[in-house]
């Protein structure tokens, strides 16, 4: 009897610009409230951006684990990953790495600004989640450090600004498990591997984690930490409480975040990204690829791979596609604003925060394919605007007298600057 599962719904709040969160909180007692709490939690426990986030104490429904191989597996998984995260820090700072993944190929990679691999120590067990308390407690501030349950991350001196990769390799990256001898494991319980294990051998890795340790190391800095892609995989089930209910922050380049809940999603292997298009309408006849959204799902994501209907989420921005980036916590206020910032990122930089824009279109005009301006004929004519912002956009040609005639729709999606879109001539109809 073949299993069904239900379709996953997200749910998806957007935030405000932070900036203005004070004129916010004071318009209700309860939002006064509210910040006093926030106010209220001691900045020490404010740690840890990976897994711990994902599964809080008291989680509900199932671990997704993280998946970490770098060959093709299909309709699954058609963007490979070695479990790759970013973080930004500055000179000064520490980062501190750890996961679950320990025996076998499992290890931990580094590349600084200029995506070179760095040399990690990993002696007396550094850089290793060995439990749940291990996970909820967080890495130790310094090697010294004796609050109960934290675990010695592998520790790393930043000596410059700029944005460093990070890549937690699994216990094998030779072949995907069988998908028979899977574990469930329930968000708020202690992971096991295909065996049963803490140890077995496993392409999936329970617990991660990737933090910056601030100059004085007394102290964390949360939202540095942001990953392009998350491909992950859960157990399946018919049973929605025993989905994935993992939450994130999505920083979009238009400068707003939204809290992404993943709502009991039974996804089993998924890749979790978000970009500005969602499906496109991809590879044409003459191998052009038309980038404007359709709306819709895929019967077949290898088809929309190969026809180019979905952007690569492992690769760089371009005028048209935009990945955005997931945080684990609300992004940082000090991220770097407005810039591009140099990295070990696709394209060798990114931007971080910027400044919330508003869509706006202007200088909107008609132009024949003879050049004549305010003038169609029946060969048509482009319809040209500038923006501020990427965006999809509808262009709206209806009549404003007689003869009346089928109003005309065309889609797309525009880049910021000069746009211009080519229109048949031709109405609704």
């Amino acid at each position: 009897m073949k299993k069904k599962y239900h379709t996953p719904v997200l749910f998806i709040q957007k935030l405000t610009d932070m900036t203005n969160i004070s004129a916010i909180f004071k318009k209700t007692n309860c939002f006064r409230l509210l910040l006093a709490l926030l106010l209220a939690i001691p900045t020490e426990n404010i740690h840890a951006d990976g897994s711990r986030n994902l599964y809080p104490s008291g989680a509900k429904g199932r671990r997704a684990y993280l998946t970490s191989y770098y060959l093709n597996y299909g309709e699954s998984l058609p963007f490979q990953s070695y479990g790759t995260h970013y973080v930004y820090a500055k000179k000064g700072e520490t980062i501190a790495l750890a996961s679950s993944a320990w025996t076998g190929d499992a290890t931990i990679k580094l590349f600084n600004v200029q995506g070179v691999e760095q040399t990690l120590d990993r002696s007396n067990n550094a850089g290793r989640i060995s439990t749940r308390d291990n996970e909820l407690a967080g890495p130790k501030l310094t090697s010294t450090d004796a609050t109960s349950n934290r675990y010695l991350p592998i520790y790393y001196s930043v000596p410059e600004d700029g944005i460093y990769k990070v890549e937690f390799w699994s216990k094998t990256t030779t072949a995907m498990t069988s998908d028979n001898n899977l574990v469930a494991t329930n968000a708020d319980a202690q992971w096991k591997s295909w065996n049963g294990t803490r140890d077995g051998s496993s392409t999936h890795i329970g617990a991660w984690d990737v933090s910056v340790i601030n100059k004085n190391r007394d102290g964390f800095i949360s939202g540095r930490v942001y990953a392009t892609m998350l491909n992950m995989r859960i157990e399946p089930s018919s049973d929605v409480s025993q989905g994935f209910y993992g939450k994130m922050y999505v920083l979009t380049k238009d400068g707003y975040t939204y809290r992404v809940d993943n709502n009991g999603n039974n996804g089993i292997l998924f890749s979790f990204f978000v970009n500005n298009n969602g499906f496109v309408k991809g590879q044409q006849p003459g191998g052009s690829v038309d980038y404007t959204p359709i709306y819709k799902s895929l019967t077949s994501i290898s088809e929309a791979v190969n026809k180019k209907q979905i952007w690569d989420p492992t690769g760089p921005d371009n005028e048209q596609n935009i990945t955005h980036k997931m945080f684990y916590t609300l992004p940082s206020q000090d991220l770097p604003k407005d810039v591009q910032m140099p990295g070990s990122v696709p394209g060798g930089k990114t931007w971080l925060r910027n400044t919330v824009v508003v869509p706006r279109v202007m200088n909107v005009k008609i132009q024949g394919v003879d050049d004549t301006e305010g003038q169609v004929s029946t060969k048509g004519g482009n319809i040209k605007f500038t923006t501020e912002s990427q965006g999809a956009y509808t262009i709206k040609i209806e009549s404003s007298g007689t003869p009346v005639f089928a109003t005309r729709y065309l889609y797309g999606t525009a880049v910021a600057g000069s746009n211009s879109v080519y229109w048949d001539g031709k109405d609704g109809n």
